[in-house]
């Protein structure tokens, strides 16, 4: 990586004016290309893990390992590392226990969107939100957002 020196403003001014006309054009896509790639490969990885997948696993179990914040973030961590690094420097929060939340919570749904099946946290959120007598309209608000599954699937589950 570029330290925060005069590098790092040629490459910062660069991007922001999308090169010049003596810059190749294909570099800026180049490198979206590139992360786009690593990013999918990495989401990828993540989708072939079978403890991700709430319907392999009983409730009590699928619960206790969403509520062990360590379990998701670990597993995160270890087979995306770019993704995590890179939503960990886009989360901001006033706390690092909220923080640490937050990036598993977008995390957990990049991972839905790559894979339906890998919904561990969506499947442990719409538990909570029937045991607390949430509407089912909630619940499929949610799902819609990607933070749940469907009421359906809960009931499936269940």
């Amino acid at each position: 990586m570029c330290e925060a020196g005069w590098d790092r403003q040629i490459l910062d001014e660069w991007w922001q004016t999308r090169g010049s006309r003596r810059t190749l054009p294909c570099i800026k896509e180049y490198a979206l290309a590139k992360a786009e790639e690593v990013y999918t490969d990495e989401l990828a990885k993540i989708a072939q893990d079978a403890t991700l997948q709430s319907s392999d696993q009983p409730v009590a179990l699928a619960n206790a390992r969403v509520l062990d914040r360590e379990f998701l973030t670990g597993k995160y961590q270890d087979a995306a590392p770019h993704l995590s690094q890179l939503v960990t420097k886009l989360v901001k929060s006033s706390t690092t226990e909220e923080s640490a939340y937050r990036r598993v919570t977008i995390l957990s749904q990049l991972v839905t969107y790559s894979s339906q099946k890998k919904n561990l946290f969506q499947f442990s959120m719409a538990v909570y939100l029937y045991a607390c007598n949430c509407p089912k309209q909630v619940i499929e608000v949610l799902n819609q957002a990607g933070l749940s599954v469907s009421y359906n699937t809960l009931i499936r589950g269940l």
